[in-house]
């Protein structure tokens, strides 16, 4: 169903002539890659199209409301981790985030981002083929996609401080490739991906905000408007 919701939706922004080209094609990139009718209620009020200081690209920002799984798993994350601390002092306790979170407990903010890259990675890969969202808890007990990893960074990048406004979790679809997902977080020295296809943090550049399809923090998700006016870093 949701396949077919997402046929009708990039097929009216391909013929409706008053939404803009570069609109247009981002409407249909992002319909087929998210498969979710929220695309509509994006576009239907966007707000003004600005270059965003993270993605570093134009995009049109929304409130959460059409992206309903993601609040789901964020209220389903703060009940397991409250079940968690509930836990701690047990007998047979078995609570991977807190063992995450305390291993990272030693670590300075100059390292944060590289050891929350790297702890996460270890994790088992498991391709999704229901394409469904899985909280860090549930990550940890049995592996994850590429949203799943970062997810799980978001969430204990948060955990340490860093502001929802400083990250971006982003689908991308580079050039004959699937879509991918990846965290980024602005830092004094420019935007910087954590990837569980790449052994450290990166800087996220010119070529790679060309790939974004779209995105999402606490506050706001975001969908490219297709202009493609990149800032230069």
């Amino acid at each position: 169903m949701a396949s077919v919701r997402s046929r009708s939706i990039s097929d009216r922004a391909e013929a409706d002539s008053t939404t803009p080209r570069g609109l247009r094609s981002a409407i249909v990139r992002a319909a087929a890659i998210i498969g979710l009718s929220c695309i509509a209620a994006v576009t239907a009020n966007p707000a003004v199209a600005a270059i965003d200081r993270v993605l570093l690209v134009d995009v049109m920002s929304n409130s959460l409301s059409p992206l309903a799984r993601w609040s789901e798993l964020l209220e389903r994350h703060q009940s397991q981790v409250a079940a968690g601390a509930e836990c701690q002092g047990r007998l047979f306790c078995r609570d991977g985030w807190s063992q995450l979170v305390g291993a990272l407990g030693g670590v300075g903010p100059q390292d944060l981002l590289s050891e929350v890259n790297r702890l996460v990675n270890r994790v088992r890969y498991v391709p999704d083929v229901a394409d469904t969202w899985s909280t860090p808890t549930e990550f940890l007990r049995r592996g994850g996609d590429c949203e799943d990893f970062a997810i799980a960074k978001y969430l204990l990048l948060r955990q340490f401080g860093i502001p929802a406004a400083q990250m971006r979790i982003v689908v991308t679809r580079p050039p004959n490739s699937e879509p991918h997902a990846i965290l980024l977080v602005e830092t004094a020295g420019g935007t910087v991906a954590l990837d569980n296809l790449r052994e450290t943090p990166y800087a996220f550049g010119r070529q790679a905000a060309s790939t974004m399809v779209y995105a999402f923090n606490e506050q706001s998700m975001w969908l490219p408007t297709g202009l493609l006016r990149v800032t230069q870093r």
